[in-house]
């Protein structure tokens, strides 16, 4: 059986190539050590569309893929020491922390003259009155729940 996330690849730049490893970076990073993170933005659309042709069910349309990495988490799971763990696991991971107070961290791949940006996001308290969540002294983005 073919694996249909590596066929996929064909249709990808050589840019959104090397952003996709980025991706599976970041989780890595991150995963077992930050409950209820999620992927989303472009590279979740990906995931879903390759994702489904493993399971069987008819293919999403093909979908370029994406140059930037958004993840998110849970107000709920979002908490100073949860903000500081992220912070250092992408600092020991080699990402570029912001130099003030923003949710864009950027990881600089020796292909590409750009960094790629991984956006941080959460959702937000009912209360919020907008802007960036700062945590812990890092930045947020909001990110609405429908």
């Amino acid at each position: 059986m073919s694996i249909p996330v590596i066929e996929a690849h064909d249709g990808l730049t050589d840019r959104a190539r090397r952003c996709l490893g980025i991706v599976a970076e970041v989780w890595q990073a991150l995963n077992e050590h930050v409950d209820g993170l999620c992927l989303i933005g472009g590279w979740a659309v990906y995931a879903l569309s390759e994702a489904s042709g493993v399971t069987g069910t008819p293919t999403l349309p093909h979908h370029r893929g994406s140059v930037d990495v958004d993840i998110a988490l849970a107000w709920a799971e979002l908490s100073e020491i949860t903000a500081g763990v992220v912070a250092e696991r992408l600092r020991n991971s080699g990402y570029v922390e912001p130099t003030a107070p923003s949710f864009r961290w950027l990881r600089q791949h020796p292909g590409d003259t750009d960094p790629v940006e991984i956006d941080l996001m959460a959702t937000h308290r009912p209360d919020h009155a907008g802007g960036a969540l700062v945590v812990g002294g890092y930045a947020w983005a909001p990110f609405l729940e429908r």
